[in-house]
Parts: structure tokens; C-alpha cells; sequence
């Protein structure tokens, strides 16, 4: 089981965010051993009076891991999700070329095999 989610006959649902609603938050974005320690990547932006605003800032590298999840956790018709029917999760890919997640997102068998993608 690639996504750690049982098999269901009840309908599950997928919501795609289209929208990041700005407000007081905390966006962990790093590595696994620093877990509770708020990291939050941020950006200086300069407004048109001069004045600087520091914003949230999501890089490509970690959009694509996100748009990554978002099809590994997408329900497909037999209850199962795309990513235990395919056998592709993470932190393990199967980087098949054939592989709808893969051949979009790239793949990685760490020590063996990569899939390069160029978006």
C-alpha cells in the first residue's frame, strides 16, 4: 500500500486549492528532524510607497511535491487510490515511464533508479 490508506467503498473526496488565504499561520516545509521547530519560509517584498512586507513563500520544488501528493492520494473508481493502484508513493516512486505521476513529476528509487522530467 504506496498512499498507507485502506481500500473503501465509500466515496472519498479530492479537493484541489486553488487559493492560499493569506493570515497568521505557521507552513512546516523542511526536514523531518525538524518537526516543531516553525520553520517558515518567507520572502521580502517591497510595496509601491516603499514600505517591505514579509510573505510566505511555497518554491516550484515544493509545489510539484505537492501537485505530486494530490494525484497519489486521488480516488479512482474501484476505492482504491491512484497511488496503491499504480504501486507509486513516497517517499518511494515507481519512476516508470508509463507511471501518470512519474513520467509528469519525475521519479526516484533512492540508490537505484531516477526518472527526469523538465517542466
Amino acid at each position: 500500500m504506496a498512499t498507507g490508506l485502506p481500500k473503501t467503498s465509500d466515496a472519498r473526496l479530492h479537493f484541489d486549492i486553488y487559493a492560499i488565504l493569506e493570515g497568521s499561520q505557521e507552513l512546516y516545509l523542511g526536514h523531518e528532524v525538524q518537526v516543531n521547530i516553525n520553520l517558515v519560509e518567507t520572502v521580502k517584498l517591497t510595496t509601491k510607497d516603499g514600505l517591505s512586507l514579509e510573505k510566505c513563500y511555497i518554491s516550484p520544488t515544493k509545489r510539484r511535491g505537492v501537485e505530486r501528493r494530490s494525484l497519489i492520494w486521488s480516488p479512482v473508481c474501484t476505492g482504491e487510490l491512484l497511488g496503491d493502484k499504480l504501486k507509486c508513493g513516497i517517499p518511494e516512486t515507481c519512476a516508470l515511464p508509463t507511471c501518470p505521476i512519474c513520467s509528469t513529476y519525475g521519479g526516484l528509487i533512492a540508490g537505484k533508479k531516477t526518472l527526469r522530467t523538465y517542466l
